[in-house]
């Protein structure tokens, strides 16, 4: 994977600081001090090659005047312009694993520029948002890469607007994946544990990872109300029936604490700043693929049941990494 992180961190540092007018002139004045190059432009795009001689590196300026004058900004044309931070991905794991570091460091090297970000969206679409005087600045994952939004204020208003969730409709909560309809598992314990690690950082805001073998034996993955905490928790009786008291002799990290809920459940958890590093996730997959194989040596990974739930099914965890098809 090719990334610039602090071409990118440049490239935000000259937005915040631009005077926007959010006008077809104005956005012009932005693409030269920026050093783009107009491929192509219409009265609702610009096409703009940012980074010279690479056809791949291409920004997309979006306008609607018509749209903009409805949401009473008149006199605008500009909604947002986007732009890829890194060459096109195809998905693969090797992929996936570089993306989610990279994503962590733009991420560290945003916040020590611009400040403590405006709101975090992890999850497969991963968003981190600024929301500076004069524009919205939104840092950007999927599975084909990295990518800098710049957004006028006015559409981002209209793109925040309230949408009913399902649980509103439906006073329920969603729930994934319970069953495994010609899915399997896969196959080595090696390539669960790369897994479950490449399916935590795609957990969004309020979401929930349940793994268990038994009633006794259970992991939850927790993923904060607002987006910045991962948490693992392991309730007490699984560690009973494995003998033990505490999660240490199993797991390397030694920053475990213990809780209990107002339930009366009890036992240990440990949380990592969302977004992290793969070791990170790396970290929390393997502890967990370790307290659920302790004393059953013999467990294959068909054997492990997971369910997933969010309070908006738009945040449900991706679970597709943990099950293959069936040929």
């Amino acid at each position: 994977m090719q990334a610039d992180i602090e071409g990118a961190v440049s490239l935000a540092r000259l937005a915040a600081d631009f005077d926007w007018r959010w006008t077809f002139q104005n956005a012009e004045a932005f693409y030269r001090l920026a050093g783009w190059q107009v491929v192509y432009s219409s009265d609702t795009v610009a096409i703009l090659q940012t980074v010279p001689g690479r056809q791949d590196r291409i920004a997309k300026a979006l306008f609607d005047t018509d749209f903009l004058t409805l949401q009473r900004a008149v006199g605008e044309d500009l909604e947002s312009v986007l732009v890829p931070l890194t060459d096109v991905g195809n998905g693969d794991a090797s992929y996936l694993v570089a993306l989610v570091d990279l994503f962590a460091d733009l991420s560290q090297r945003f916040n020590a520029e611009l400040g403590k970000p405006a709101d975090l969206r992890p999850g497969r679409y991963a968003t981190v948002r600024w929301d500076l005087p004069r524009l919205v600045l939104l840092l950007t994952a999927f599975d084909s890469g990295a990518s800098l939004q710049i957004v006028n204020p006015t559409y981002q208003q209209w793109r925040d607007r309230p949408a009913m969730t399902s649980r509103e409709r439906s006073g329920t909560d969603t729930l994934a994946d319970r069953d495994r309809v010609d899915d399997t598992a896969p196959e080595s314990w090696a390539d669960w544990v790369a897994a479950l690690t490449i399916s935590l950082p795609r957990m969004g805001n309020n979401s929930y990872l349940r793994l268990r073998i038994s009633e006794a034996r259970i992991v939850v993955f927790e993923m904060g109300m607002y987006g910045d905490q991962l948490k693992i928790a392991i309730p007490n009786p699984s560690f009973a029936d494995a003998g033990m008291s505490d999660p240490f002799g199993i797991c390397a990290s030694t920053d475990w604490t213990e809780y209990t809920e107002h339930q009366g459940e009890s036992g240990w958890h440990r949380s990592v700043a969302w977004p992290a590093r793969y070791q990170d996730y790396r970290s929390m997959a393997a502890c967990a693929t370790a307290l659920l194989r302790e004393g059953n040596p013999h467990l294959l990974p068909a054997a492990i049941e997971f369910e997933a739930w969010a309070y908006d099914d738009a945040n449900t965890p991706d679970t597709s990494a943990l099950v293959r098809r069936s040929s």
